[in-house]
């Protein structure tokens, strides 16, 4: 039975459905998704994962909406590498277990259930992280210590929209992936010059932390641009 979330983001696509506009690209993007071409695998099981069945238009906007946040720099990124992936959320031990290894500044705690979180995950420094600029280009910035909620495995893409319009951060683990995904909407600093100034606080060197784009886009180049050429389109959330 979908959420009250749910239900709401479906409302809003159908009533985006009667503009031509919005039918084309939610159809190509929901196409694309399945294709894996344009948005690779590894980036959207990191924002969102199904437990099965192909990406539909209720899938679509919420997914261009957080890649929207990402593209526009106005959530950056970085990951935890945890070496191993997750096992299925019954085994709350094991899993429990397989974060507790987790080295310094890094701790985590999984709880699992299907009701809010699964867990958490602390960062008790200051990293770096990845974000875009204005105009376009992928540079580093400064994330503060936080903790952050922890979703392992399959989430539906509304739900990251519900975490980074309210709180503003999420910590994901999807199934499959040995590295943690941290998606936030606060840094302290970010261009060359408040970078070095700050570089000194961060744990470790710069490249420590894996570059989730290397992974997801660089070996074919950058991602796409947002918003997507010739749309003049004003999303919904």
């Amino acid at each position: 039975m979908p959420t009250v979330a749910e239900r709401a983001c479906q409302e809003v696509v159908d009533e985006k459905m009667t503009d031509p506009e919005w039918v084309r690209l939610l159809s190509l993007t929901a196409a694309q998704l399945n294709q894996g071409k344009e948005y690779p695998q590894l980036y959207i099981e990191a924002l969102f994962q199904k437990w099965r069945g192909s990406y539909t238009i209720y899938d679509a906007l919420p997914f261009l909406e957080a890649h929207a946040l990402i593209r526009s720099g106005r959530v950056q990124v970085f990951q935890i590498p945890v070496g191993v992936t997750p096992c299925r959320d019954r085994f709350v031990e094991q899993m429990d277990g397989l974060l507790g290894k987790l080295e310094y500044p890094f701790q985590a705690r999984f709880w699992g259930g299907t009701q809010d979180e699964d867990g958490w995950v602390s960062v008790e420094r200051p990293v770096n992280g990845l974000a875009f600029s204005e105009c376009g280009e992928l540079g580093f910035c400064i994330i503060p210590p936080r903790q952050y909620p922890l979703e392992v495995g399959y989430m539906n893409a509304y739900k990251l929209l519900i975490y980074l319009n309210g709180m503003g951060y999420l910590a994901r683990w999807p199934y499959g992936h040995d590295r943690i995904t941290i998606f936030t909407r606060y840094c302290v600093g970010s261009g060359e010059t408040e970078f070095e100034a700050l570089r000194t606080d961060v744990w470790g060197d710069f490249y420590t932390l894996p570059n989730p784009y290397a992974d997801w886009w660089w070996k074919d180049g950058p991602p796409p641009a947002w918003p997507p050429e010739g749309t003049q389109l004003k999303l919904a959330f």
